[in-house]
């Protein structure tokens, strides 16, 4: 869903349809965008305000409607847009054909098969547990950041995130990365994961690794060794530069435990 936003002299107008009056997770736009800078005044300081409506402005949305004594669904409805100071216009809306009704196809990943960190049966890994945000480009100790931060309690079961081999390999906590190791899928796609506790005792430089394998656990090795545990990993097409992995990882948070 698409919903739509505009400036008045006195406030952000949103309008919404009379077919779906909510916003909620995966809708996009200029009326999230809106919600998203609404909920940035409210503290949510975490919230990117790029219009889409992933993990993060859920959880801000839940936190929220907690301080406004509003049942947390993580649904944002007209109630909420108005008492977050959101002046919505409903508007009337033609059915849409049942060709056009038809139910969208989950959103495909482009380079992550799985979610690289899955927790344990009696304790999963969640996403509302240990929230993470889009942190790609942005100031580092050692630069820009070329990855993805993914916060878990240290030795948190972490697996391949696609078939591939283990083209590089290190069990030694030192340097920055500390305990690292390299996988590459069948395309040369090459995958980064760093501060590991621990590698998998089977693996080494040729192995094959599946979907969603166990290969290491998180920790807080290398230049990570004075702070919180978490998974660092970069996405490198082809071997050429990083790119931002946020996208995919949006997409493929843990069945569940998302926001």
């Amino acid at each position: 869903m698409v919903l739509l936003a505009a400036r008045t002299s006195s406030a952000t107008v949103v309008v919404v349809s009379s077919t779906s009056t909510t916003l909620r997770r995966g809708d996009f736009g200029k009326a999230v965008r809106a919600l998203q800078l609404k909920l940035r005044a409210r503290g949510q300081h975490y919230v990117v305000a790029d219009g889409s409506f992933g993990s993060m402005t859920q959880r801000a949305v839940k936190v929220v409607q907690r301080v406004l004594h509003l049942k947390a669904t993580g649904v944002v409805d007209v109630v909420f847009l108005r008492q977050i100071g959101l002046r919505v216009v409903v508007v009337a809306v033609a059915p849409r054909s049942a060709a056009s009704q038809a139910p969208r196809p989950p959103a495909a990943t482009k380079y992550l098969r799985a979610f690289p960190i899955v927790g344990t049966p009696t304790q999963p890994y969640s996403t509302t547990t240990y929230p993470y945000s889009d942190v790609f480009g942005k100031p580092g100790a050692e630069g820009q950041i070329q990855g993805a931060d993914l916060p878990a309690a240290k030795d948190t079961p972490v697996v391949a995130v696609c078939n591939a081999t283990v083209i590089n390999i290190n069990r030694v906590a030192t340097g920055l990365g500390g305990i690292w190791i390299w996988l590459q899928d069948v395309t040369g796609n090459q995958y980064y994961y760093a501060h590991l506790s621990t590698i998998s005792a089977a693996l080494n430089v040729g192995s094959q690794v599946r979907t969603g394998q166990e290969i290491g656990a998180v920790g807080n090795t290398g230049d990570a060794a004075v702070g919180a545990p978490y998974l660092y990993l970069e996405v490198h097409p082809g071997g050429a530069a990083a790119i931002d992995p946020f996208s995919d990882l949006n997409i493929l948070d843990p069945a569940g435990t998302a926001l």
